[in-house]
């Protein structure tokens, strides 16, 4: 169904800018799991690793606010309170930020 979506997506923006389209499903989760053939659409969209480092970071810092707000809201999972949850969140953005800052350290000697 996604699939649809994204190929009527597509032909609507080539009608309105009369050019060709291609569909690369790029997808990245908070963890880093990728799809099976992230690599082959990293070259196809000729990604740098710092640039994605910078999209994962983002990814983990939308999902970091997306649990706060729920949890904010009142929604619970697992009966965690929400300064657990709030502690949970904080070493996931620490371990995730080290992690990323090592990458960008080794790319770049």
């Amino acid at each position: 169904e996604k699939t649809r979506k994204y190929d009527l997506l597509a032909n609507e923006v080539g009608l309105m800018y009369k050019c060709k389209v291609r569909i690369i499903p790029y997808v990245m989760t908070w963890d880093g799991c990728v799809t099976a053939y992230h690599r082959k659409h990293v070259r196809s969209l000729n990604l740098s690793t710092s640039t994605e480092t910078y999209i994962q970071s983002r990814v983990l810092k939308k999902t970091l606010e997306s649990i706060s707000f729920e949890h904010r809201q009142g929604h619970q999972e697992g009966g965690l309170t929400i300064r657990e949850t709030d502690e949970i969140a904080r070493r996931l953005v620490v371990e995730k930020t080290t992690a990323e800052e090592g990458m960008l350290c080794s790319t770049t000697n």
